[in-house]
């Protein structure tokens, strides 16, 4: 195990040697491939900031999935301040409730049962207050298209093609918050 002379620092490419175990434990908890390139990024540089505490060859795997663990979960939690109560209202990964008082087929979004129609009219009504480029970006990579092949199409690098993505989904969640809170306020309004 390479180690600087100076420090017993574990070096650079030693940690990027354990990006595959990293990126294979991250693959089971993020949401898509973006999600997981974020997380190992931010992983190896956090493991690179602090590569000197780790002093004993046996426990860098461990302490390597402990700082992804924790990039995850200020992730989420950093999620959950833009949007309180909403993870970036991910319908595919909301579930359905049959307990509980909510009916079957509605969604709980944001702490309030919206029926799955409502929510498809949301998102519809979303999609088109976007920029068409927007729109046909994040039509496309949920649609089942890579990012590479969305990248190649647009003309641009992956990269680039991963940020607007990134920004896209924020949009779309910022505005599907908006129409949920109006949404609460009218039937508070109703009562």
């Amino acid at each position: 195990m390479e180690r600087s002379v100076e420090t017993g620092a574990v070096e650079w490419s030693e940690l990027c040697a354990l990006e595959p175990m990293v990126r294979g434990w991250l693959g089971r908890r993020c949401r898509d491939q973006s999600d997981v390139d974020d997380v190992v990024h931010d992983t190896l540089l956090r493991a690179a900031r602090f590569r000197g505490e780790v002093t004993r060859p046996e426990r860098r795997a461990s302490w390597a999935l402990s700082i992804a663990a924790n990039v995850l979960r200020d992730r989420v939690r950093r999620r959950r301040e833009i949007c309180p109560g909403v993870d970036e209202f991910d319908f595919e990964q909301t579930p359905c409730v049959a307990e509980g008082g909510a009916a079957e087929g509605t969604l709980i979004i944001g702490g309030r049962a919206v029926t799955s129609g409502e929510a498809l009219e949301w998102l519809q009504a979303s999609l088109r207050s976007m920029r068409p480029n927007e729109a046909a970006l994040l039509l496309d990579y949920y649609g089942g298209e890579s990012l590479g092949a969305i990248a190649a199409r647009m003309g641009i690098e992956s990269k680039n093609a991963k940020c607007r993505l990134y920004r896209a989904r924020r949009r779309l969640a910022r505005d599907l918050e908006q129409r949920c809170e109006a949404a609460r306020r009218a039937n508070e309004v109703l009562r």
